[in-house]
C-alpha cells in the first residue's frame, strides 16, 4: 500500500514526533510505501541525535507550501494550519495522489479529512489552552483578547465535525486522552500507545550501582510544571536532580535557571538541553528515581523510558501516566502535591538494595508493554481495517 503521513514538523521534537516516526517505521516494516508531508525539511541529523530513528523510515519527504506567516499573531497558528495544510494542501495535493491510506499525526483542528487522525490531546478545545497555558491565555490580557476569535472558530469547527458524514478513524494515546475526547468531541477513539524504544534501555535496569539522582525528561515548557523540582530540591537535600529535554520556551528556561541560582541549587539541579542519546542513557543508568512533574499529562513516553532503565516512577495522579503506565500505583507512585513528592523520593532513596532491586525489576517489566513491537502489531491491525474500506 501507499501511505501518506501528514505532520507539522519533525524538528519540534516531542511525543507527537516520536509517534509519527514510529508509525512510519512500523509501516515500512510492514512493506508499505511511506511518504511524509511536513511544513519544513526534516533535520534528520537532529532526529537521529535525539532518537533511534533515521531518514530510512520514509520513502519520500515532501515539504508543503508554507502555511506560516508573521502577519498574524501566533494565537492564530492553529486556524491557519488547518486552512492551509489540512484543507487546501490536503485536498489539492495529497488527496489527488491516490494514496491507499492517509494519516494526519498532528491535527491542528477538526474536522481533519484524512482516513486516520491521531489526536494526542484535543488542545484545540479552548478550555484546555486556559488550563495548560494560563500565562499565555489567562494572565496575558492582549493574548486573551486576540484568542477570542480563534476560540469561536474552534468551537464552530468542532460543531461542524459532529454533523459531517465523513468520519475518519480517530486514534489517541491513552485512557486519559480518550476520556477527554469522548466527553468534549463525542468521538470514541481507539487507543494506540506511542512506541517507546525500551529495548535499548532495558539492559540498564539491571545496574545496581545507583546514585541518589532524580531524573525528569521533558520539553522545557511552562505546561510541564518543572518549577516544582526547585521546591522539591529545597527539601530533599540528599538528592541531585537532572532535567533533560528540548528547549521549547527560552523565557521559561531562563526563569528556571534564575530560580535555581537564587536558591543556591546550582550544584544539585542541572538542566541539560538537547543532550544526545548517549548522555541521556548514562544519566538513566546511574539514577534511582524518575519524576514526571506535569499535571494532566496525556501519555508520557519519558515515564516509560525511565521505567525501562530501572528508575522508579513518580507521576501526577491526574493524567495518562497514572492511569495507563503506572496503573494507579501498581508500578510506581503518584502525587498530588509537593509533600507527596518529597515523601516518596525520601522513601525510595531509603530502600534497602533488595527491595529497590525488586521494584526496578517490576517497573522494567511493565515498560515492555509499550515496546515498538507491540505498537507495530496494533497499528498493523488498524491499517488493515481501514484500507479495505476505501476500495
Amino acid at each position: 500500500m501507499r501511505v501518506a503521513i501528514i505532520h507539522d514538523s519533525l524538528n519540534d521534537f516531542g511525543g507527537a514526533e516520536v509517534l509519527a516516526l514510529g508509525l512510519a517505521k512500523a509501516l515500512k516494516e510492514m512493506r508499505h510505501h511511506v511518504e511524509l508531508y511536513v511544513r519544513e525539511r526534516t533535520d534528520w541529523d537532529g532526529v537521529r541525535r535525539l532518537s533511534p530513528y533515521t531518514c530510512d523510515v520514509v520513502d519520500c519527504e515532501y515539504v508543503l507550501p508554507p502555511y506560516k506567516t508573521k502577519l498574524l499573531p501566533s494565537t492564530y497558528e492553529s486556524v491557519l494550519t488547518w486552512i492551509l495544510r489540512d484543507v487546501i494542501n490536503f485536498n489539492l495535493i495529497i488527496k489527488n495522489k491516490g494514496y491507499d491510506v492517509t494519516i494526519i499525526t498532528k491535527p491542528s483542528l477538526i474536522p481533519a479529512f484524512a482516513d486516520i487522525i491521531y489526536i494526542h490531546f484535543p488542545m484545540f478545545i479552548p478550555v484546555f489552552k486556559l488550563l495548560y497555558y494560563p500565562d499565555i491565555f489567562v494572565y496575558n490580557v492582549v493574548n486573551r483578547i486576540l484568542s477570542m476569535p480563534v476560540a469561536l472558530i474552534e468551537k464552530l469547527l468542532i460543531s461542524l465535525s459532529s454533523i459531517l458524514d465523513y468520519k475518519p478513524v480517530v486514534l489517541t494515546n491513552s485512557t486519559f486522552s480518550s476520556l477527554i475526547i469522548r466527553k468534549f468531541l463525542k468521538i470514541n477513539p481507539l487507543i494506540l500507545y506511542p512506541p517507546v524504544a525500551v529495548e535499548r534501555l532495558l539492559p540498564l535496569s539491571v545496574n545496581e550501582k545507583r546514585e541518589d539522582i532524580v531524573v525528569t525528561i521533558s520539553r522545557i515548557d511552562p505546561s510541564k510544571n518543572l518549577g516544582i523540582i526547585i521546591d522539591v530540591a529545597k527539601k530533599v537535600r540528599s538528592a541531585k536532580f537532572a532535567i533533560i529535554g528540548t528547549l521549547s520556551s527560552y523565557s521559561y528556561y531562563h526563569t528556571l535557571i534564575r530560580e535555581i541560582k537564587r536558591n543556591h541549587l546550582g550544584e544539585r539541579i542541572k538542566i541539560l538541553v538537547n543532550v544526545d542519546e548517549d548522555q541521556k542513557i548514562d544519566i538513566l543508568r546511574r539514577a534511582k528515581v524518575y519524576l514526571h512533574t506535569m499535571k494532566y499529562e496525556h501519555f508520557g513516553i519519558a515515564v516509560v523510558e525511565g521505567m525501562a532503565a530501572g528508575l522508579i516512577p513518580i507521576v501526577h495522579k491526574r493524567g495518562g501516566p497514572w492511569l495507563d503506565i503506572v496503573e494507579r500505583g501498581r508500578y510506581g507512585f503518584g502525587f498530588e502535591n509537593l509533600d507527596d513528592i518529597v515523601n516518596t523520593i525520601e522513601f525510595i532513596l531509603g530502600l534497602d538494595r533488595d527491595t529497590l532491586r525488586e521494584l526496578q525489576s517490576s517497573v522494567a517489566e511493565r515498560a515492555k508493554a509499550f515496546s515498538f513491537d507491540n505498537f507495530k502489531l496494533k497499528a498493523s491491525k488498524i491499517i488493515e481495517k481501514v484500507a479495505p474500506t476505501k476500495k
